[in-house]
Parts: C-alpha cells; sequence; structure tokens
C-alpha cells in the first residue's frame, strides 16, 4: 500500500508543479504589458493624426467649393442684374443662368429684370455673396444685388439660399427687397 501512496503523492505533486508552472505561464509580464500600452498609444496616435488629415482635407473641400460657388453666384448675379442688356444677351446666357440659379430661381429673377424685349435693370451697382453656415449639401448663402432701374432709383435685393456645395446648385431660396418690391420665398 505504501507504493500507491507514494505514486498517489508523486502524482498530486507533479500535478501541483505542472499547475504551478501554467499558472506562472498566463500572469501577465510586465514587460508585455508595457509594449502593448506603446503600441496603442502609438495607433491611437496615427489615429488621431489621421483624422486631424482627413478635417483638414474636408477643409480645404470646403474651401475651394465655396470659393467656386462664391465666383458663380456673384458672376451670375451681376449678369442677370445689369450685365444683360438686350434679349440677344439673354439667349446667350440664359442656359447658364438656369444652371447656375436653377430653373425656378432663375424664372423669378428674369421677371424681375425684363419683360419681352424690354430689360428693366440698367447697371448692377454691387453685388455681394458670404457664406452663413457651410456644408457640403446644405449651406446657406446670402446674396445682396444693389442695382438701377432705367428711372435712376436704386433697389437691393437679398437673397437667402439654401446651397449644395457639391453640385454647385440651389436647393431652395428666400428673396427679400430691402428697398422696393416684396418678399418672395420658394
Amino acid at each position: 500500500m505504501q507504493t500507491n501512496e507514494k505514486k498517489q503523492r508523486m502524482i498530486l505533486s507533479s500535478l501541483a508543479i505542472v499547475s504551478c508552472i501554467f499558472t506562472l505561464s498566463l500572469l501577465p509580464n510586465n514587460n508585455n504589458l508595457k509594449i502593448a500600452k506603446e503600441q496603442l498609444a502609438a495607433n491611437e496616435k496615427a489615429l488621431k493624426q489621421r483624422e486631424n488629415k482627413r478635417k483638414a482635407s474636408m477643409n480645404v473641400d470646403l474651401d475651394y467649393m465655396e470659393s467656386a460657388a462664391q465666383q458663380r453666384l456673384k458672376y451670375v448675379f451681376e449678369l442677370v442684374y445689369g450685365g444683360i442688356q438686350t434679349k440677344n444677351d439673354l439667349e446667350k446666357n440664359k442656359a447658364m443662368i438656369k444652371k447656375v440659379l436653377g430653373s425656378k430661381l432663375a424664372n423669378r429673377v428674369f421677371e424681375d429684370t425684363h419683360y419681352g424685349d424690354k430689360f428693366f435693370v440698367k447697371k448692377n451697382i454691387n453685388t455681394q455673396v458670404s457664406f452663413q453656415a457651410s456644408e457640403k449639401k446644405d449651406s446657406e448663402v446670402l446674396v445682396t444685388v444693389t442695382y438701377q432701374f432705367e428711372s435712376q432709383k436704386e433697389y437691393i435685393k437679398l437673397f437667402k439660399l439654401n446651397y449644395n456645395l457639391e453640385r454647385q446648385q440651389v436647393n431652395s431660396y428666400m428673396i427679400t427687397s430691402l428697398r422696393g418690391g416684396s418678399s418672395n420665398e420658394a
């Protein structure tokens, strides 16, 4: 019987030693923990840099889109309110104006500026375009146009545009006459 007891003790002792070794191998190594923390910090830094680069790229894109929209809108409003003096001028530019302003707004400003072969606006005095809030698909743009009719009277209109910078087109608008006229919305 003693032999069986010795064997059992030896087996139990061996199991205890193996289990201690196994447990010790599962304990976290401070060196591995330090390496993992450093790797995590490096990954977070790289992710932050990538996010900052993406944001900077978006701002550059947004700035470029705003600049392009500002130039287009300024040109078109100056053209419509003072640059078109004949039916030939209108026919040459009508498609481009409708493309930039959209058909509804283009037709509305055409009603302001001429009837048939009669063109009412003598000259454009000033046109200003400014962005109030910018997002690629939904920007708020204010356009102020000061123009003079044949009667020498000056008029000012404020156009509040909901503008899509990606497509470079007017989604909706509101027109307010600051001197003369009425307020319209579409």
